[in-house]
């Protein structure tokens, strides 16, 4: 089976030198889609795993799962929160510009009025009729 999955000769040859006994592959699981795997391998103490093992190594990849999806619903939420704080800065930021505007809603009006009548020469019959 290992030599199998080499790549090519050389690849097979270092898996070879290993001297692998025993393996064990459990996948790390997220809504039912596997996303990696935990990977055990025995070599040098010539052990071979058991049903014991085997049950470990579910365990364990399923407390690494978990562990894995909370990371990942963490990381979200942080997103979430930073973007509604963010919102909510901006809304401020509208709230206070517009209550400024609403305080003297004739002061940009007069504003515009006045910067067009420093400028001579153009006819700006529209702009004063608005």
């Amino acid at each position: 089976m290992l030599a199998a999955a080499a790549r090519d000769e050389e690849h097979r040859r270092i898996i070879e030198q290993l001297e692998l006994r025993s393996y064990i592959g459990v996948p790390l699981m997220y809504e039912e889609k596997p996303f990696g795997v935990i990977t055990l391998v025995m070599a040098e103490s010539k052990r071979r795993y058991g049903a014991e093992d085997l049950k470990m190594a579910r365990s364990l990849a399923d407390r690494a799962s978990t562990a894995v999806e909370h990371a990942r619903l963490f990381r979200a939420a942080e997103r979430a929160r930073h973007d509604a704080m963010r919102a909510n800065r901006a809304k401020d930021e509208f709230l206070a510009m517009l209550g400024h505007e609403l305080r003297n809603p004739l002061a940009p009006i007069r504003t515009a009025l006045d910067l067009m009548r420093h400028r001579p020469g153009e006819d700006h019959r529209r702009e004063y009729g608005v």
